[in-house]
Parts: C-alpha cells; sequence; structure tokens
C-alpha cells in the first residue's frame, strides 16, 4: 500500500462486461465505505463556526430553562457541545468552540452583567471545557484509526471469499 494509508488503492478504470475479472480486481482492490467515519474529521473552518452557533443556542435555551439559578446546567450543556465539534472536527475547532462557549458561560451566567469575571467557578469551567476539547479529538481520531482498520481487514477478507468463487 502507497503512502501509509490503511485502505487499498481504487483500480485505474472498470471494463464492463468479460470474463468476470473486472468485477474480481474491483473487489480486491476497492475501499470500504462502511461508515460515516470516513471523510471525518470535518475541517476547522466548518467545526467552529457550527460549534460556535450551537455554544448559542445552548446558552439560550439553558438559560431559559433556568441555568441561571443552576449554573452547571449551562456548563454540561456546553461541555456536549465541545464533545460534540472535539468528535467531528479537529482540535482547533474544538478548542476555539471551548474558549467561546467560556466566554457564553462567563459574560452571560456567572457575569450577568455581560462582562468577564475571573473567579474560581470560571477558572474551573475553563479547565473542564479546555480538557473535553483536547481529549474529544484523540478519542475520536483513535475510534477512526481502529474503524478504518478493521474496514481494510474486512475488505481484504472479502477479496479473498471473492477470489475463492
Amino acid at each position: 500500500m502507497a503512502g501509509g494509508e490503511l485502505d487499498p488503492p481504487l483500480p485505474e478504470r472498470l471494463e464492463l462486461g468479460g470474463s468476470g475479472s473486472s468485477a474480481q480486481h474491483l473487489a480486491s482492490t476497492a475501499r470500504v465505505h462502511t461508515s460515516w467515519w470516513h471523510d471525518l474529521p470535518m475541517p476547522a473552518g466548518f467545526g467552529f463556526p457550527a460549534g460556535f452557533g450551537a455554544g448559542i443556542v445552548a446558552t439560550l435555551v439553558a438559560v431559559a430553562a433556568g441555568a441561571t439559578r443552576h449554573p452547571d446546567w449551562l456548563v454540561v450543556a456546553l461541555v456536549l457541545v465541545v464533545t460534540a465539534v472535539a468528535t467531528v472536527s479537529t482540535a482547533p475547532a474544538a478548542l476555539g468552540t471551548a474558549a467561546t462557549s467560556w466566554c457564553l458561560l462567563d459574560v452571560f451566567l456567572l457575569g450577568r452583567h455581560g462582562q468577564l469575571v475571573f473567579t474560581m467557578a470560571a477558572g474551573l469551567d475553563a479547565v473542564i471545557l479546555t480538557l473535553v476539547a483536547l481529549g474529544g479529538p484523540a478519542v475520536a481520531a483513535t475510534v477512526r484509526t481502529m474503524w478504518k482498520a478493521s474496514s481494510c481487514e474486512r475488505g481484504r477478507l472479502d477479496a479473498r471469499r471473492a477470489r475463492r468463487r
């Protein structure tokens, strides 16, 4: 396999008809597209704006649901947003989402006057969001790598079965 890729290369052309050797060649060299994990991660240019928008929505919903009396609700909602972005996008997008989520939490819930406040609670929330932003891409990359390796192995097994027929 060239370039250290896990997936075998695609055939240059597919001949239609014939003795069936083209179909066997295709089965032995075609990429296995079995999951949505294949094309991830989402570029940071899309991941960060999506996370920023989701953070705004989460903040609005949490404040409307009474998060001003229970600040942990908004922390949980924003952790879910950062986790989602960290899972489907890149580390810079996740870190950007964590930073803007912390600002939303600090300005609209802890500060309550539209100003950043620097308290122990705000610092703890910043640490939590940063750890989630850093841990999410690492876990997602590991799962993607394992998934691609298992997909490649399934493709090899299918190719062996096709050759035996």
